[in-house]
């Protein structure tokens, strides 16, 4: 029956110990800073062909800069311990079961330190040596029991670069740096320097590192439905392409008999324009979805790497990689996985009827747009010309020869008949409604375009008599102007009298009641207004 280790092993030399540039098992594998790792010798090369400044990643083709050259890539110390063991694992059966020192008697012992397995005789020469007496040893059942329940307890001490023979014990935390019992006495004092166990460092560092690969996971998840959304609206473009273009198609052929050479020539260049829109759109949704898949495939590989790094790798190899891998933890974090497609599906071929004289089989309309009734007065005078403006929003729409032609209103009078209005192309992207008024009342004015409703449709539109008192203003409302000398109705449908005899303006409803008043006062000289007026900005 194949042990917890073999079953980890297996799975671990499958999806996370081969170079992605060599395709073999890494050696002395290389961690960059976008936590992807090679083998030295391929990174090597990699210097090598862009002059030694800065190397891209093969994987997520990020630009590192290494102004040291491949010397200042630092090793992983994690993946290479995983190979050695790894590659014990794959001797012989016979030769696992054989010291490894006279390579004839039967292991009995393992060193973990030298991550062997000797025979009692080769154990007494192993624990006289002054280089070796101090080794950590321990028997082969031991040692198998302790490996297939964790493996990390029992895989070889990370010495220190700077003093070999002594262990990486301490983690300066003002550094952020396992170091070994000398490294704090000499280069990192404890008056100068926070230094704790590197076990104690490693326990809060894996538990704060559970809680971002969690974030991670699900920042992660996002991204994976970002990109399905991506993909889902890229069939629907495709779809709605594939729709219109043969729409396109069935109307050329129906007026192709009639005008063959200009209905084609008209016709390609609709399709050609179409399938701009079409490749554009699509290209910004390839791009919005290789970004969605990198930044997916990003997460992945870094949470892998931070799951397989807590529950396999040792205190030291945990903190060897937690400088690189927080940074680049904290750029993945920052990335904005939450995204709606960049693009929408709306892409419609509107024909035209008249072919002679359009000129043209129709137009390709590609941003959804708005109609909408603008520069309305709620009131007007009989005979006045009712002038109402349509106009887009939202998109460039139609031009004013089609909105022309596929404008319907009517307007209804009090006595619901409904009256003519005439439409006008301004020159400018909007048409004018015009009609006269004739009666007095409020009228409703219905606009549809496309046989679908404008925005502000209906507008009710007050025609008021052309002269004579709108109403009795003998009310409160006046009852305090002493001398007024100028009346006039607001675009708001309010009444503004000017008084010069109390030296005020009064603004009042249409039924005479009071809103607002304003004084004159604090003028140098006597001060009477006579007329007052309404800006037309």
């Amino acid at each position: 029956m194949a042990t917890a280790e073999s079953k980890i092993l297996e799975k671990i030399d499958d999806n996370f110990l081969v170079c992605t540039v060599c395709s073999e098992r890494y050696r002395n594998a290389k961690i960059l800073p976008c936590l992807h790792s090679f083998c030295e010798q391929c990174i090597d090369k990699l210097v090598q062909k862009s002059g030694g400044k800065n190397i891209p990643c093969p994987v997520c083709r990020r630009i590192h800069d290494l102004p040291e050259g491949a010397g200042s890539v630092q090793s992983n110390v994690f993946l290479n311990e995983l190979v050695v063991l790894l590659g014990k694992r794959d001797k012989k059966t016979n030769e696992v079961q054989t010291c490894e020192g006279c390579q004839r008697d039967p292991m009995t012992t393992h060193c973990i330190d030298c991550a062997i397995g000797l025979c009692d005789g080769c154990i007494s020469t192993h624990k006289r040596l002054p280089s070796t007496k101090s080794h950590n040893l321990m028997s082969r059942q031991t040692y198998q029991a302790a490996k297939s329940a964790d493996i990390a307890t029992v895989q070889p001490p990370v010495y220190c670069s700077h003093h070999p023979g002594n262990q990486l014990e301490l983690h300066c935390d003002t550094c952020d740096i396992p170091i070994c019992v000398a490294c704090a006495a000499l280069n990192h004092k404890l008056t100068e320097h926070n230094c704790r166990y590197l076990k104690d460092a490693a326990s809060q560092y894996a538990t704060d590192l559970i809680k971002v690969t969690d974030i991670l996971a699900e920042k992660e998840k996002e991204a994976k439905e970002s990109k399905e959304n991506v993909l889902q609206m890229t069939e629907l473009l495709e779809n709605r392409f594939s729709e219109q273009e043969y729409k396109l198609n069935v109307h050329i052929e129906t007026v192709v008999a009639e005008i063959t050479a200009k209905i084609r020539k008209n016709g390609e260049a609709l399709l050609h324009e179409m399938n701009n829109v079409f490749s554009e759109r699509k290209q910004n949704l390839h791009a919005q979805l290789k970004e969605l898949e990198i930044a997916e495939s990003d997460m992945k590989h870094a949470r892998d790497f931070a799951t397989h790094l807590m529950n396999y790798g040792n205190a030291a190899q945990l903190m060897s990689a937690k400088k690189g891998m927080t940074s680049q933890i904290d750029e993945l974090l920052k990335l904005k996985t939450k995204q709606h497609p960049a693009e929408d599906d709306y892409m419609e071929f509107q024909s035209n009827d008249d072919f002679c004289e359009t000129k043209t089989l129709g137009e390709i309309l590609h941003n959804k747009c708005i109609f909408e009734i603008k520069d309305v007065s709620k009131y007007y005078r009989i005979g006045d010309d009712v002038s109402i403006t349509i106009a887009t929003t939202g998109g460039t729409g139609v031009n004013c020869m089609t909105l022309k032609q596929k404008i319907q209103s009517e307007m209804k009078t009090p006595f619901n008949t409904t009256e003519e209005m005439k439409v006008t192309d301004n020159k400018d992207g909007t048409c004018s409604l015009t009609y006269q008024a004739k009666v007095e009342g409020v009228h409703e004015l219905t606009v549809l375009v496309n046989n679908k409703s404008v925005q502000g449709s209906p507008v009710k539109i007050n025609v008021i008599p052309k002269r004579r008192l709108m109403g009795n203003y003998s009310g409160s409302g006046l009852s305090q102007l002493n001398y007024h000398e100028s009346v006039l109705i607001t675009r708001e449908g309010n009444v503004l009298v000017c008084d010069s005899g109390n030296k005020l303006l009064q603004l009042l409803t249409l039924d005479g009641k009071h809103k607002r008043m304003i004084q004159f006062t604090g003028f140098n000289k006597s001060f009477y207004p006579c007329f007052a007026a309404e800006s037309q900005d």
